[in-house]
C-alpha cells in the first residue's frame, strides 16, 4: 500500500453482485438462438465466478493501485453474498462495511458463447433495498473519498425523485469527504428509464464534487430524445459529434453544482470541465491542494491506443479508479485526466474487470513515457499542450495566463 494523502482510505459505495459465467469451450454460435432450444442439453466448461459492480470493479482497481480501500455494499445472508465477501476480501482491507441481510445477493448470470454477443440474466437483489441506513457514516472520518456507483441500477436510490440518492450523497457531504458518483447505463424498458434524471441530478449533484459518467449514461438522462438517434449513429458519426455533446453536458453538470465533471468518452478519452475557485475549495478532504490550477478548467485527455483488446469489461470503472487515486495523492488535473485514460487501457488486458490494473508507480512511468494517444476531433479553439499531455478549451483557464 502507498501512503495516501492525509493517511487516509477512499471508501466505494453502492452496488455489487456475483456474476456467473459458463465458459463455451471450442464453441461458437452466430444466435443464442442455435443452442438455446427447449430440451436441448448444452455441454459447457467451467464456471468462472466473480464479483461486478462499481463496489468491486472501482475498488479492487484502486487496491490494485496501492489505496486502502474501505468498500460498503449490500449482499444476502447466503452463499453468494459469502462468495461476494470472500471474492472483494482478497483485495480490500476492509470490508466490515459490507452489510448481511435476509434479502437475497445480487447476481447475473452472463452467457457469451463465442461468435455472438453476449446476453445477461440478472437479479437485482438487494442492491434494491440498500440506503443510507446500510453506510457505516461514523468511519468515513478515516476517508479521504467517498465514491458512490451505479445508483441507475438500485431501486431505492433512484424513486421518489432520488430522495434516498440526495440523502446518501447530502450525509456523506456533511462528513466531509470528497464525494464522488458514477452511474450506470439502464435498460430503456426498465422503471429507471421512466424516472425524471435531470430533476434527479438538480437535487443530487450539489453534494457531489467529482461526478464522473459515460457520454451514453449522461445522454439517457439528460437528453432521452436524442439519445435513440445518438445510439444508432455510425461509429465515424458519433466521434464527430461526441465532443461538442460531452462538453455542453459536463457544463451543464457544473452548473448544477458539480465541482469537477469528467465524462467518459470511451477511447477517445475524457472531458474535463471544473467550476470556480471557491466550489474547488469545497471539495472536502481530498481537495485539491493547488485549488487555482483546478479551477475554471476546460480539458480533454485522449484515451491511450491499444493494439490488442482482450476485454473492456469494467474499463470505465477502472478509469475512474486512475481519476481518484491521483485525487488522493494530490496530483494535478492533466494528471488526473491522464491517469484516468491509462488505467482504462490497463484494464484492456486482460478478460475480466480489474487484473490488468498495475501498479500507481507503473501507471505515472506509462503517462510519463508519452505512449501513443488515439485521435480525437476536437472543435475550434481547442490546443494540445504535449508537456501535459491533454487538450485545453478555449475557455479554459490556462489560455488566460
Amino acid at each position: 500500500m502507498i501512503e495516501l494523502s492525509r493517511e487516509l482510505q477512499i471508501a466505494v459505495v453502492g452496488h455489487l453482485c456475483v456474476d456467473l459465467t459458463p465458459q463455451f469451450e471450442g464453441r461458437s454460435a452466430s444466435r443464442l438462438t442455435d443452442i438455446m432450444r427447449p430440451g436441448r442439453l448444452n455441454y459447457v466448461g467451467p464456471l468462472t465466478v466473480s464479483t461486478g459492480g462499481a463496489v468491486s470493479n472501482v475498488g479492487i482497481s484502486l487496491a490494485r493501485l496501492g489505496a486502502n480501500v474501505k468498500m460498503m455494499a449490500k449482499v444476502g445472508d447466503d452463499s453468494l453474498g459469502a462468495t461476494a465477501i470472500s471474492i472483494v476480501g482478497r483485495y480490500s482491507s476492509d470490508v466490515s462495511a459490507i452489510v448481511r441481510t435476509g434479502d437475497s445477493t445480487s447476481y447475473s448470470v452472463v452467457l457469451a458463447p463465442p461468435g455472438t454477443d453476449r446476453i445477461f440474466f440478472h437479479h437485482p437483489g438487494c442492491n434494491d433495498t440498500f440506503s443510507l441506513e446500510d453506510i457505516d457514516l461514523h468511519s468515513l472520518s478515516e476517508c479521504c473519498i467517498f465514491h458512490f456507483g451505479y445508483p441507475t441500477l438500485m431501486r431505492r436510490m433512484y424513486r421518489n425523485g432520488g430522495e434516498e440518492l440526495t440523502k446518501v450523497l447530502q450525509a456523506a457531504k456533511q462528513c466531509g469527504v470528497t464525494v464522488s458518483l458514477d452511474m450506470a447505463m439502464f435498460d430503456p424498458s426498465t422503471d429507471a428509464a421512466r424516472e425524471d434524471w435531470r430533476g434527479i441530478l438538480l437535487r443530487s449533484l450539489p453534494s457531489v464534487d467529482v461526478f464522473l459518467p459515460s457520454l451514453e449514461e449522461c445522454v439517457m438522462m439528460m437528453r432521452p430524445e436524442y439519445y435513440a438517434r445518438f445510439s444508432d449513429y455510425s461509429d465515424e458519426q458519433r466521434d464527430l459529434e461526441t465532443p461538442a455533446i460531452a462538453l455542453e453536458l459536463a457544463r451543464e453538470f457544473v452548473d448544477m453544482g458539480v465541482a469537477v465533471a469528467g465524462i467518459k468518452c470511451g477511447a477517445l478519452g475524457y472531458c474535463v470541465v471544473t467550476g470556480d475557485r471557491d466550489r474547488i475549495d469545497n471539495m472536502g478532504r481530498a481537495r485539491p491542494v493547488d485549488s487555482d490550477s483546478w479551477s475554471g478548467r476546460q480539458l480533454w485527455s485522449p484515451g491511450y491506443w491499444a493494439d490488442t483488446i482482450k476485454s473492456a469489461t469494467g474499463a470505465g470503472d477502472s478509469s475512474i479508479a486512475g481519476f481518484l487515486m491521483s485525487l488522493a495523492c494530490g496530483q494535478s488535473i492533466e494528471t488526473a485526466s491522464n491517469a484516468a485514460c491509462a488505467v482504462g487501457w490497463q484494464n484492456l488486458r486482460a478478460v475480466d474487470a480489474f487484473s490488468g490494473v498495475g501498479t500507481w508507480q507503473e501507471t505515472l512511468e506509462m503517462i510519463e513515457a508519452g505512449r501513443p494517444r488515439n485521435q480525437v476531433r476536437l472543435p475550434d479553439g481547442w490546443r494540445w499542450c504535449s508537456e501535459r499531455g491533454v487538450w485545453t478549451g478555449p475557455l479554459d483557464r490556462s489560455a488566460e495566463s
